[in-house]
């Protein structure tokens, strides 16, 4: 069955803060399908991965009702991918608590580190390998602790590469602080490109968030060229 995925910011469930529906073009014989996508940690609640539940970035939590996919070797914290839809009779504007159902897990959400500088100058250290950002479909977002983007980088095991999301203070403005996602390929080798989500902590930076409307991130694209995503942050408390 081929799905085409739509996805946009779902204001009508507000406690899933920047949740994405999922619109997906059916035979009409298909009754089941995954309404939404987020990005969660993992929580385990025992050792061999078979009985678990979802932490969102503003603290949701999301058990599925059956665990019919074992996250075998996911880390208790762990980032994921969760394409699910919500169970019927549940207040979902205001409950902390959701049951869902749960059609796809990936685990394999890319780590990112973090850091700040003064000018562009010092960010040859991070490295300077390309990537692609999906900007359609999979379009990047923002959690309430999180970047997430969708990006396509080549390589044999992607988890032996440094991905690195950089603060360079040399070119915030009034209304915008600017980042580079940087890439280099650690102890990784060109081999095959792939699509993965990556999930960006935002947390060290949220003192320079005060003031700041938007988050400019930039990237080098296939063209070895400057790209960019904006982002609206997070509202500030």
């Amino acid at each position: 069955m081929r799905l085409k995925f739509r996805f946009i910011y779902s204001a009508c469930v507000l406690c899933l803060a920047c949740l994405m529906t999922v619109s997906c073009n059916l035979n009409v014989e298909d009754k089941d399908y995954a309404e939404f996508i987020n990005l969660v940690n993992i929580i385990n609640e025992n050792e061999d991965g078979t009985k678990y539940h979802f932490l969102t970035d503003n603290d949701i939590v999301l058990t599925p009702t059956v665990n019919e996919t074992e996250l075998k070797g996911a880390r208790n914290g762990q980032r994921a991918a969760i394409y699910f839809k919500l169970i019927e009779g549940q207040d979902a504007h205001t409950s902390k608590e959701l049951d869902i159902k749960l059609f796809d897990c990936d685990t394999l959400v890319l780590d990112c580190s973090t850091t700040s500088i003064k000018t562009t100058e010092e960010l040859e250290e991070f490295g300077d390998e390309p990537i692609m950002v999906q900007t359609t479909g999979f379009i990047p977002n923002t959690t309430a602790k999180h970047f997430n983007l969708y990006i396509l980088a080549c390589g044999t095991n992607i988890r032996k590469q440094n991905f690195t999301l950089v603060h360079v203070e040399e070119k915030d403005n009034v209304d915008e602080i600017h980042f580079f996602l940087r890439r280099d390929l650690g102890t990784d080798e060109y081999l095959i490109n792939q699509w993965h989500w990556i999930s960006c902590p935002f947390e060290p930076f949220l003192d320079e968030f005060k003031g700041k409307k938007v988050a400019i991130i930039h990237y080098i694209g296939d063209t070895l060229r400057d790209n960019t995503v904006t982002l609206q942050l997070p509202e500030q408390k």
